[in-house]
């Protein structure tokens, strides 16, 4: 068929037959002559004060007769058909509308297009819309295949709550695969199916999980600050995690002072440093620096020469060798042995009288 003017030709002979209220009704409830679409209320005002009700059994009575010309609308629908067949039978609306529009126009851009399209597709008896809720995008079906998409997606949904942690990407293509073999689709056809769901996510880390996790779709400031860390992988000092923060969350600002402050609160993040902070997941326990050589040296069934204190402590904390140094030099717990290394030394009870 001819693409380019096909849509309002077959519009124009569909319509062309019908009662001027009933072109009246459909024109101005499905936006097929201006990009703006009314409501039943609306249009009832503008026809002299008729209810909703009227209105909807008015567009009703229309699309009936419609229906009825189903060889001016089989072309196209013949082609919506086997193109939504080609996606599961299944597709999500803004991305059937684009692709439909690329087709038809031929790459062109007409802003009517999508309203007249989703208008001929409600003249077919196999192909469905369902709107928007808060679990799914809106998205076109086959009325065949809508069960199988929602065996998809439970079958996704249980796998994570199975696992109750986000996925790496290649965890995430290894489900893919699973699910491939499983329903008998391609991996593209599943990964059309999970973004009409609005329960899936990937986060700045490429991890896909649950919207509902915090490391998915974080919320709070400290769970921004959490995956900001797990991506640069490196201790931060806090306004270098205030300014990552910012690169990451474009639309939003926060203060380095604001970031300082989660730091301080959240037990995730430990000091190890003037102003510098790790992951505790990462292997760091935090703590004094008195407070670090004692359980250093507390763990160690023999004395450590002060090079080796230093590695070990400098692994954990951002300290002078002079600062470690004075620790062991005025605390009587640590006890410098005669051939010039330390040890930890048990504090002596203090008898009373």
């Amino acid at each position: 068929m001819n693409k380019k003017n096909e849509m309002k030709k077959i519009i124009k002979e569909l319509v062309e037959n019908l009662s001027d209220r009933y072109r009246i009704v459909l024109a101005k409830r499905y936006g097929l002559e201006e990009d703006s679409k009314l409501t039943l209320e609306a249009i009832g005002k503008e026809l002299g004060g008729i209810t909703r009700e009227r209105v909807r059994q008015i567009k009703q009575g229309a699309l009936r007769k419609l229906k009825k010309n189903s060889n001016l609308t089989k072309p196209i629908l013949d082609w919506a058909k086997n193109f939504l067949d080609l996606w599961g039978g299944v597709r999500k609306e803004n991305r059937f509308l684009k692709e439909a529009s690329l087709i038809f126009l031929e790459g062109g851009n007409d802003p009517l297009f999508s309203n007249q399209f989703k208008f001929v597709l409600e003249l077919s008896d196999e192909i469905k819309r369902r709107g928007e809720t808060p679990f799914y995008f809106s998205y076109f079906y086959s009325q065949d295949k809508e069960e199988l998409f929602f065996k998809v997606i439970d079958s996704f949904k249980k796998k994570l709550l199975e696992i109750n942690r986000p996925l790496s990407l290649k965890e995430y293509f290894n489900l893919l695969k699973k699910a491939k073999s499983k329903f008998s689709l391609k991996e593209s056809v599943i990964c059309s199916f999970l973004s009409i769901s609005k329960e899936f996510g990937f986060n700045n880390l490429n991890e896909f999980g649950l919207n509902s996790w915090s490391e998915i779709n974080p919320k709070k400031i400290s769970e921004k600050i959490y995956l900001v860390f797990k991506k640069i992988k490196k201790p931060l000092h806090f306004q270098e995690a205030s300014n990552y923060l910012n690169q990451e969350y474009s639309s939003e600002f926060f203060k380095s002072t604001t970031v300082h402050n989660e730091l301080i609160r959240d037990p995730r993040f430990v000091l190890i440093g003037r102003g510098v902070y790790v992951l505790k997941e990462w292997g760091y326990q935090g703590g004094t620096v008195k407070e670090t050589l004692e359980r250093i040296l507390k763990n160690e069934k023999r004395s450590l020469s002060f090079e080796e204190i230093k590695n070990r402590l400098k692994k954990e904390l951002i300290v002078k060798d002079t600062t470690i140094l004075l620790n062991l030099s005025i605390n009587p717990i640590f006890k410098r042995t005669k051939d010039g290394k330390w040890r930890y030394q048990k504090p002596k009870k203090i008898l009373e009288v």
